[in-house]
């Protein structure tokens, strides 16, 4: 008797595997986006760590532009124009 009162019967259980099915993708796409959200905001702050090159990093003008070049900050005609300032400003301070 309670069985089937409380139970719903033998014909729900395409109903009740539907709803765990769906529990179950909710819980997955939660987990999801919270793995991208984490991954970007790591993202982010790595980026917002980097130490730009200053006069007391140690680096001289030459090497950042060379650097920056190198990770494609920049393009072959600034990179070029660029050194010859800092040459030009080189020979003017020597």
């Amino acid at each position: 008797m309670y069985g089937e009162h409380w139970g719903g019967g033998a014909g729900l259980w395409p109903l009740h595997l539907f709803c765990l099915v769906t529990i179950g993708l909710l819980i997955w796409g939660a987990i999801s986006w919270w793995n991208h959200r984490e991954r970007r905001l790591d993202s982010f702050l790595a980026g917002m760590r980097r130490e730009e090159p200053d006069s007391t990093s140690g680096l001289d003008a030459m090497e950042v532009l060379r650097q920056r070049y190198a990770r494609g900050e920049i393009d072959a005609i600034t990179f070029e124009q660029m050194r010859e300032r800092l040459e030009g400003s080189d020979r003017s301070h020597a």
